[in-house]
């Protein structure tokens, strides 16, 4: 519970206003949940290899888009 309103409140500053900045803010939380758990717990393969940057330059922008609109 902690970490979900952790990470909700950090990406609502991102989201903005609007009426949907929490339904954004939830989207980009889950794409982020779903690297995390893809590359921590499940271990898949070419996500686990890949590096940190090479990630975050791939997902970036549309974890962006998701927040901004």
């Amino acid at each position: 519970m902690q970490l979900r309103e952790f990470i909700q409140s950090r990406l609502l500053h991102g989201a903005g206003g609007g009426g949907d900045a929490m339904l954004r803010a939830g989207l980009a939380a889950a794409m982020l949940v779903g690297i995390v758990t893809s590359r921590r717990i499940i271990g898949v393969p070419v996500i686990v290899a890949a590096d940190t940057e090479q990630i975050v330059a791939t997902v970036g922008p549309a974890i962006q888009q998701v927040l901004t609109g």
